[in-house]
């Protein structure tokens, strides 16, 4: 939110190392990750919060899509 996407990896990143089951950690380095336009890094993040906690992928899903349309239209401008 503060804009510092690098301490922003760095703390999901942190996250993870230290529970490696905190599916939220890569729901949000995933959607850290699509920001910033590498959505074949986000994936593998988005695949295993899924696999982690199921509940998560109806929001996460819609969160994805809105995201990846807004980079478009940014593109398109």
């Amino acid at each position: 939110m503060k804009g510092d996407v690098v301490g922003a990896s760095a703390d999901y990143d942190q996250a993870i190392a230290l529970n490696p089951r905190f599916a939220e950690a890569y729901e949000n380095r995933g959607i850290l990750r699509l920001q910033q336009g590498k959505e074949a890094e986000a994936e593998p993040d988005f695949v295993q919060c899924f696999a982690l906690d199921p509940h998560l992928r109806p929001t996460l899903e819609r969160r994805i899509r809105e995201l990846k349309q807004q980079l478009a239209t940014r593109r398109l401008q």
